[in-house]
């Protein structure tokens, strides 16, 4: 029996099941970047997942499924997000890529990447260790701090960031964060966090 029109499945489950579909064979990085605008809360399957899957498919690629970690946060591509996916690819492939800093105004910011759709974290003037167990970007609202690689990432160059800045973290990276001024960022893991325990 059919199931009347008028009732649709919701849009996660629907973009999971047009992932899952055996007929979609993408590569890793394409199930990210797409899976990362289905999923958004504002993402519509006919406007955006169909869109984004058509334009990476690639032919004798193997299947996969979107995973749990997989967490909405980005429905729009652009040169920053190229470059994240890049960070991604190399630190997932046992790379050791550094991270980046980019002075962008908040407008700029918000077009590009709906920055607005982010999560928030704030942090007090402090010290402390932080692994990233996904690439993570960051949009600098308030604060000021430093980023020092540590560990097998040591050889790393420290970073430093404040109020207009997008940085970007690659996933396995083990920091020293030394807050200066209390921090307040909008935040996005916009590949998920494979490497979360």
């Amino acid at each position: 029996q059919r199931r009347p029109s008028s009732i649709r499945e919701p849009p996660r489950l629907a973009a999971e099941k047009f992932f899952a579909h055996p007929s979609m064979a993408i590569t890793r990085s394409a199930l990210r970047m797409a899976s990362a605008a289905a999923l958004h809360p504002a993402a519509r399957v006919q406007r955006i997942v169909i869109p984004a899957v058509r334009s990476l498919c690639l032919q004798h690629a193997s299947p996969m499924k979107v995973r749990s970690y997989m967490q909405p946060c980005i429905a729009r591509f652009g040169p920053r997000m190229d470059g994240a996916r890049l960070m991604d690819e190399a630190a997932m492939a046992a790379g050791k890529p550094e991270a980046t800093v980019v002075a962008m105004t908040r407008e700029e910011a918000e077009h590009e990447l709906q920055i607005s759709t982010w999560g928030i974290w704030e942090k007090e003037v402090s010290k402390f260790d932080w692994f990233y167990s996904g690439t993570e970007l960051m949009y600098i609202l308030e604060g000021e701090a430093i980023a020092t690689p540590s560990g097998e990432w040591s050889s790393c160059k420290p970073v430093s960031f404040s109020v207009g800045d997008l940085v970007t973290f690659p996933a396995g990276m083990t920091a020293t964060w030394d807050v200066k001024v209390p921090i307040k960022k909008h935040f996005a893991f916009p590949f998920g966090k494979p490497l979360a325990k």
